[in-house]
């Protein structure tokens, strides 16, 4: 009768939310030059799964920083692969160039960010994990330009080109997990 509530208790603090932080770099290749991504984000663990946020910064091609929830499931018995996935916003950290000449106006513009993979979890301690994961990341971004048009009679308007870059890339990252 006097461990049955020890054992109770020791049984629903495994299953308790615990807070998460992981810290990330990586190294992304597509068609462009390799590039880095570094991305840290930290929520709530409970049970096999994993809810939270996070920032990072990734220079492949046109530069950015993805602003992101970060939702992961583990598998298997002893919770070493997990799947992850991510989505939010990617803000352009892109400088156009300075307005001169027939050039007005040059401006870069985020758009939606997702990335999702696999990974395998390695203990080190029991509050610190090294992770290994792959998968496959899209970033959206816009470029206008505007360009000052030939007008010999006064009022016409300047033409106005947009460039839409879809920038898929597969990523291979290592990862150092808190809980």
């Amino acid at each position: 009768m006097l461990t049955v509530p020890a054992v109770s208790f020791s049984q629903t603090e495994s299953r308790a939310v615990q807070p998460r932080a992981i810290i990330s770099g990586g190294i992304l290749g597509g068609e462009a030059e390799p590039g880095y991504a570094y991305q840290f984000s930290a929520g709530l663990a409970f049970g096999r799964c994993f809810a939270g946020v996070g920032v990072g910064y990734d220079d492949y091609n046109l530069r950015s920083i993805p602003l992101f929830t970060d939702l992961r499931v583990s598998v298997g018995r002893k919770q070493s692969v997990f799947f992850y996935g991510n989505a939010g916003h990617n803000f352009s950290r892109e400088n156009g160039v300075e307005p001169s000449g027939p050039i007005l106006k040059d401006d870069y513009f985020g758009g939606f960010y997702y990335d999702f993979g696999l990974g395998y979890r390695m203990p080190i301690s029991r509050v610190h994990k090294v992770l290994f994961s792959a998968g496959y990341t899209m970033k959206h971004m816009r470029r206008e330009e505007v360009i000052a048009g030939f007008c010999p009679l006064g009022n016409c308007f300047d033409p106005t080109i947009n460039y839409n870059y879809k920038l898929g890339r597969i990523i291979f990252r290592m990862s150092w997990e808190i809980n």
